[in-house]
Formats: structure tokens, sequence, C-alpha cells
């Protein structure tokens, strides 16, 4: 699976719609930069993980992409 700056997905078992902002290749790592807004406090929250751990997570159902 292709991941890239602009797509949403949700998180099993969470209402927020996470955003993908950035990409960083970083070698030789790629790390995903991706944001949700905070219900209650009411702004962007921001996230980085690695690419093969977000990718294992959507193969694992943990993120739905939409």
């Amino acid at each position: 699976m292709k991941i890239e700056v602009g797509q949403t997905f949700h998180k099993k078992g969470n209402s927020y719609k996470y955003h993908i902002m950035a990409i960083i290749l970083d070698d030789p790592e790629t790390q995903v930069v991706f944001r949700y807004f905070g219900k209650y406090k009411q702004w962007w929250h921001y996230e980085i993980e690695y690419e093969f751990g977000f990718l294992d997570a959507v193969k694992i159902g943990l993120y739905i992409m939409d």
C-alpha cells in the first residue's frame, strides 16, 4: 500500500479524522506526520510515526483508510 500526503484515515475505536501532512524521508527510515482536530481543546494535534509501523497498523486494521 502506498500512502500519500493529503490522505485521511480513522483509528479503530476513535471518531477523529486524521490527515497525513508530510512524509519525511530520513535515511534509512521514513516517517509519517499526521494531525487531527481535538474536540475538547479545539486545536490541531500532531503525531509522527515510522512508516513501517503505520503500514502495519493499516494491515491489521487499527487504522482505516478513507
